[in-house]
């Protein structure tokens, strides 16, 4: 899902992504700093001496040369359809309740 987020960041041109996890979430708390690299935020409560139960990070978009150079998971390949499959038209379309 995060790279999903930031991707949309960077086409819609954003300068960062920015989230709020709370302390007591540990394992968010390893994802984000340590897996994806998000870094505290300039406006973390803790930079102001307020104790709060969260965090807020804050990761800054990537300057891409294209779309090809962004690195996606792998998902599975999608299901294969037949060429007879593919030619049928969906149930209802040639009446036009599709």
């Amino acid at each position: 899902m995060c790279l999903q987020v930031e991707l949309i960041a960077w086409r819609c041109q954003l300068l960062r992504v920015v989230l709020t996890v709370f302390h007591s979430n540990k394992a968010a708390l390893r994802l984000y700093q340590h897996t994806l690299h998000y870094e505290l935020d300039e406006t973390d409560p803790s930079l102001f001496d307020q104790e709060v139960e969260y965090t807020i990070l804050a990761k800054k978009s990537k300057k891409i040369a294209s779309i090809a150079d962004i690195v996606l998971p792998l998902l599975p390949p999608p299901a294969a359809v037949s060429p007879a499959d593919a030619a049928t038209p969906a149930a209802g379309a040639e009446n036009g309740t599709a």
